[in-house]
């Protein structure tokens, strides 16, 4: 949906246009699990929200509606997952970023200031990955299974990272980090498989899933 009124820049390709009200959080998930839709922002020009859209479909018809019924799904991806799974963390960041800019000696400012810029320009074509701020995707079972969905930046001493429930999705967007466990069995990578497999998750990031159960929006 066009927002309309003055032309403004586009957030992910700079051209100036009348600018779309985008979904910071796609609005197949919002319908699927029958509640309200999340926040809007007039964020992306036509053409990049088409764009978006593409990753969208394909995610949905994929993965999103197969996992809801099967959580034991087993299906190969290739780069639209990864180009999915940045392009709703970098609207997460994007988004908090426009709301609450922070000072530029606060801690990990910078981090969140390059991982913004590095998932855009991957989005646009101009890199070929998400370089130092990887993406890992959790399933249900992986992360308890709520059909649900929220996000939030994540600030700490130790880490700064992007957290989004997709109903039986879970992304982690990583900003930055002192902590040098290794996931293991998670990262997207630009092509590969989803299947249920041994995985590692870091224990503050265990957690963190944990702690945030108890607040999500639950299925009506």
């Amino acid at each position: 949906m066009s927002q309309g009124g003055a032309p403004r820049v586009c957030a992910l390709c700079g051209t100036t246009a009348r600018l779309e009200l985008s979904h910071i959080i796609p609005r197949f998930v919002s319908r699927a699990l029958k509640v309200q839709d999340g926040p809007t922002r007039p964020l992306l020009c036509g053409g990049c929200e088409d764009l978006f859209s593409g990753y969208e479909s394909t995610f949905a018809r994929d993965l999103f509606h197969p996992l809801r019924g099967d959580s034991r799904l087993v299906a190969k991806y290739d780069k639209w997952l990864l180009k999915f799974c940045a392009s709703v963390c970098w609207r997460v960041l994007e988004d908090a970023l426009a709301e609450n800019p922070p000072a530029a000696d606060t801690r990990w400012a910078a981090e969140r200031a390059s991982c913004r810029e590095t998932w855009r320009r991957f989005l646009a074509g101009k890199r070929p990955d998400a370089g130092d701020h990887p993406i890992h995707l959790l399933l249900a079972e992986q992360g308890g299974g709520i059909e649900s969905f929220a996000s939030e930046v994540a600030v700490t001493g130790q880490e700064a990272f992007v957290y989004v429930r997709l109903g039986p999705v879970i992304l982690f967007g990583v900003i930055a980090s002192t902590d040098s466990t290794p996931w293991r069995g998670t990262r997207v990578h630009l092509e590969g498989k989803i299947k249920p497999r041994e995985t590692f998750v870091p224990a503050r990031y265990r957690d963190y899933i944990v702690s945030r159960a108890k607040t999500e929006i639950p299925k009506t």
